[in-house]
């Protein structure tokens, strides 16, 4: 079997039947891929649900948090590549062919992709959703090491790397792995598939955002505690990013204006975050 497709939830009820779908619509070989979702102790109808989907493997995991239901199907999984997204985003159809079409051409161990946001979105959000994307895409492709991250909503890793560094640490999850690996090789390979896509279905406003982004500052701040490799963006190498960015969509003055505006928010949200890191929500799901 070439994938397992992992999901953890913790009451989605809203979004998880669209992710379900979603999934289920996939253009990969169906008799290639299994689909493994685990409930961190939901009091919603997030897992009835997911059970009208008989295809769909259910498992409980009540501990921890997102990375300790991920660890849960990773015992089970038998894909050679795991493919993690999260209740509250919607893939591609194309998703799994596109993980698989530029894991294989490349030869990584590690594959991220790129998140957009639902039709109808503001145009500062659209400018987040240029920016986050234009980040991946300078980081990734310039293998940039210490500066880079993991997103599990959005990310595929080859099972062999889990039986060989160990499973996620709950609470530095994705980008500590990340780091994990690069530590352990030589020439290790992670890159960045811009036609990977998911859109997360939750994040409808900009205030919607801009709390994820308080949560990704809590994070770092837990990162930055661990003493691993990973090194948070520095101004100089902020300005590269936003100035490919620009240039990437095109921006004219005004709107080269209100991204710098809108990017000035991020970070005071962000910076929040890192001031609040001691804070770890109770699920660790943001």
């Amino acid at each position: 079997m070439i994938f397992s497709v992992v999901v953890p939830f913790f009451n989605e009820e809203t979004y998880i039947e669209r992710c379900l779908c979603a999934l289920r619509e996939q253009d990969f070989d169906k008799n290639e891929w299994e689909i493994i979702f685990v409930d961190n102790g939901s009091t919603d109808a997030s897992p009835r649900i997911v059970r009208k989907f008989p295809e769909v493997l259910l498992l409980r995991e009540e501990r921890g948090n997102e990375y300790t239901a991920r660890n849960k199907a990773l015992g089970i999984a038998r894909g050679e590549i795991i493919a993690f997204t999260d209740a509250d985003c919607e893939v591609s159809k194309d998703w799994l062919s596109r993980i698989y079409d530029g894991m294989m051409a490349s030869g990584a161990k590690i594959a991220l992709g790129s998140r957009e946001f639902p039709e109808g979105k503001s145009l500062p959000l659209r400018m987040f959703e240029d920016y986050e994307n234009a980040k991946a895409e300078y980081l990734f492709t310039r293998s940039l090491k210490e500066y880079l991250y993991g997103f599990c909503n959005n990310m595929a890793i080859e099972a062999e790397l889990f039986r060989e560094l160990g499973l996620f640490t709950e609470y530095l999850g994705d980008t500590e792995f990340v780091h994990r690996y690069l530590s352990s090789r030589p020439d290790p390979r992670v890159i960045f598939i811009k036609a990977m896509k998911i859109t997360h279905l939750e994040v409808t406003n900009i205030m919607s955002w801009l709390e994820k982004y308080r949560h990704y500052g809590q994070y770092e701040k837990r990162l930055k505690k661990n003493e691993g490799t990973y090194k948070p963006l520095d101004h100089k190498l902020r300005m590269k990013i936003a100035s490919f960015c620009i240039k990437k969509n095109d921006y004219n003055l005004l709107q080269t204006s209100l991204f710098f505006l809108v990017m000035f928010l991020g970070v005071f949200f962000y910076n929040t975050g890192k001031i609040k890191g001691h804070e770890a929500c109770n699920k660790g799901y943001g």
